[in-house]
């Protein structure tokens, strides 16, 4: 528990790199505002923005379990993923488990950045297609089968009582027609190497697995060879994206500048190098 909030392993994470940050935030991708209520209630300036996967009957239900004092500051995402506020808004943006369920992955990691000021920064947390256990559903390597295969395979996890949900729902027929569809329709888990080059258009792209799994242990985590790769596949990734304090546009135009004039100094420039050489 923090305060009278329950938050997720996740959300305790991305909270405590808000803090560190301050300023204006948003939670990109929200649910039912958790993150949003609990810094609104404290003073912060933060919000939230999301899409309730377009359905009306999701909305109803997360809009049901959300604070009080998140609903006014919870924007809705439309259907182009346009972040409905204006441009260099945010100090710090955050994500959980949300770029895996983005359609268009270039177009939202260019709304991230528009709505982000220069040098802020983000904290992104989401799997990958490496992650060996799909995140939704709770079955193994169910995303890498192909389509014939997923639901024998499905049958036998829930069958064992290990999938997600499935006390909840321990008919499997039921479970399987709600989170099924929802995997098809909804999920989209890219390659790390995909959605990290993406990310590295408009961002600073930083690793932060160990200080993620540091945080989630309360103590230190040597940067063992082979750990990032090994956490992509037990949980997924946790990306710090910064956005350049300077717009590669100006950095281009700066670079242009000084080599305009070192061609102009040419001349002086030759005989300063000849005299050097000798």
């Amino acid at each position: 528990m923090v305060g009278a909030v329950a938050l997720t392993a996740n959300e305790k994470f991305m909270l405590e790199r808000y803090k560190r940050t301050g300023g204006s935030g948003l939670d990109h991708g929200c649910g039912d505002g958790r993150l949003v209520g609990l810094l609104a209630s404290d003073g912060y300036d933060f919000w939230g923005a999301e899409s309730y996967y377009g359905s009306e009957d999701f909305r109803e239900t997360s809009g049901a379990r959300t604070a009080a004092g998140a609903r006014d500051r919870i924007r809705l995402l439309g259907d182009d993923f346009r972040i409905p506020f204006d441009d260099d808004t945010f100090d710090s943006v955050c994500s959980n488990q949300v770029i895996e369920h983005v359609e268009d992955l270039r177009l939202t990691v260019r709304e991230l950045a528009r709505v982000t000021k220069r040098g802020g920064v983000g904290i992104h947390l989401f799997p990958v297609r490496e992650t060996v256990v799909e995140p939704h559903l709770g079955v193994p390597l169910y995303h890498r089968m192909p389509s014939s295969l997923r639901r024998p395979l499905a049958r036998r996890w829930h069958k064992a009582g290990r999938a997600n949900f499935c006390r909840e729902e321990p008919d499997f027929d039921l479970w399987y027609r709600q989170l099924g569809p929802f995997f098809e329709s909804s999920v989209r888990l890219r390659p790390a190497r995909t959605v990290l080059r993406e990310m590295k258009r408009e961002f600073e792209v930083r690793p932060v697995e160990i200080e993620k799994l540091a945080f989630h242990r309360g103590h230190a985590v040597p940067a063992l060879p082979g750990l990032v790769p090994l956490e992509h596949r037990r949980v997924g990734m946790a990306v710090e994206a910064r956005r350049p304090a300077v717009s590669p546009d100006s950095s281009r135009a700066v670079s242009g500048q000084m080599a305009s004039s070192s061609t102009s100094a040419s001349p002086r420039s030759s005989s300063m190098r000849r005299t050097s050489s000798r």
